[in-house]
């Protein structure tokens, strides 16, 4: 069986998502010899999408980055990190219908705070990716908070991560206003999804069974292919020492096979130098003894 390039070990949503955003950044800076702009079609523009119903823009608009630029690398690569934990995990529980949701409910969220902000603000955002990219990072870190991540040659937990980028951006005298966003949507999407069920026994984000009939019959890959089969840490140690305790229990088994002498040889002075000899012989030849004259 050939084994599959790295591109197809890719998690899908990733992989399509990312592909999408090389396609349009692609698009962007080639636009003059293209003929049309796929921007023009794909980017957030709230009065075209409420005055001429192109709805379809609240969510095609995150695969608008940059043209293509050490920023567009930078993004994918941080997109990568903090999405494929969650998407393979929710392959792995066979939840990937829950994992679609998530991404639509994380984007009406972000969507309603930025159409609000539209309405005082008159301003808005032509894309909502780097929102959507901190909403992931904000449950990635509360899935996991005692991860260890390196930032700036610092370590530091995933609990405290989000909290650090905030006070990074303001040192570099950025606006944090969409992480802010990302962060609430993030927190908002957790309370209702795992609290609020758990203390009220409301579940207000409920995945739509047909989606999960798709997903289970007409899936587009194999789940398999991307459950990782490799053993843990913990059985990398079992397996460790069940070989040592294996080797341990031949070695011991071989030292069964020699016949220990008689006591009444060894502790009477009336033993001749032939009962000596005589064990010397049963004893293996790898072992050898040393006389003290």
């Amino acid at each position: 069986m050939k084994k599959k390039n790295f591109y197809y070990t890719i998690p899908p949503f990733i992989r399509y998502y990312l592909t999408a955003i090389i396609v349009v950044a692609f698009n962007l800076k080639y636009k003059k010899r293209m003929k049309f702009k796929l921007v023009d079609y794909l980017s957030l523009n709230y009065k075209k999408v409420f005055q001429q119903n192109q709805y379809w823009r609240l969510f095609t608009n995150i695969v608008v980055i940059n043209r293509l630029s050490r920023h567009l690398i930078f993004f994918c690569l941080f997109f990568y990190i903090h999405f494929e934990r969650i998407e393979l995990r929710a392959i792995k529980l066979r939840k990937y219908a829950e994992f679609l949701m998530m991404i639509f409910y994380l984007l009406v969220f972000i969507n309603i705070a930025n159409i609000i902000y539209y309405y005082y603000e008159n301003k808005s955002y032509n894309t909502l990716a780097y929102q959507l990219l901190s909403a992931v990072v904000f449950i990635n870190c509360q899935k996991n908070p005692h991860k260890l991540v390196r930032i700036y040659r610092m370590r530091v937990k995933n609990y405290f991560f989000p909290f650090i980028q905030i006070l990074i951006h303001i040192i570099e005298n950025r606006s944090i206003f969409e992480n802010l966003i990302g962060y609430l949507a993030g927190y908002l999407y957790l309370y209702l999804k795992e609290d609020l069920p758990v203390q009220k026994n409301i579940d207000l984000l409920i995945t739509p069974k047909f989606l999960e009939d798709f997903v289970k019959d007409n899936m587009f890959f194999d789940i398999n292919e991307y459950i990782k089969t490799k053993p843990n840490t913990h059985q990398k140690r079992a397996n460790y020492y069940n070989k040592n305790r294996n080797r341990n229990n031949e070695i011991i088994n071989d030292n069964d096979d020699f016949e220990e002498p008689k006591s009444s040889n060894l502790c009477n002075d009336d033993s001749d130098d032939s009962d000596i000899d005589t064990i010397k012989k049963k004893r293996k030849p790898n072992f050898t003894y040393i006389e003290n004259h």
